[in-house]
């Protein structure tokens, strides 16, 4: 059996900037202040796999992408960092929606609203 703790790369206290937008989130759980969104929109025809695998390499090669903080029922938070993370990639293919602005527009929304 695998310890719990085998995908942990490291453990730090957060820092000033990482406590401060851990309490803003927690006092405004709903406030949109630190979500950042990107689109981009390709041409031609995408190698998904390719895709993924270049964002996995990303990934694999930056600790912050892998790190999460944890605050409940500690004396102060911690930023623990992942050995490995795997995203849950969502795919979507809008090339034959005509409605494909409106529905991006409401799809962002959405997801800004999901949270993390």
């Amino acid at each position: 059996m695998t310890s719990p703790n085998a995908n942990i790369e490291a453990i730090y206290p957060v820092t000033p900037v990482q406590n401060g937008i851990l309490f803003h989130t927690l006092y405004a759980p709903d406030s949109p202040l630190y979500i950042q969104q990107y689109t981009c929109r390709f041409d031609g025809d995408l190698d998904v796999a390719a895709f993924t695998a270049a964002w996995q390499h990303v990934i694999d090669r930056h600790a912050p992408l892998r790190s999460l903080l944890t605050w409940e029922g500690r004396d102060q938070p911690l930023q623990i960092v992942r050995r490995t993370v795997t995203p849950d990639w969502k795919l979507e293919d809008w090339r034959d929606r005509a409605d494909s602005d409106e529905a991006l527009e409401e799809f962002l929304e959405r997801d800004r609203s999901a949270g993390f």
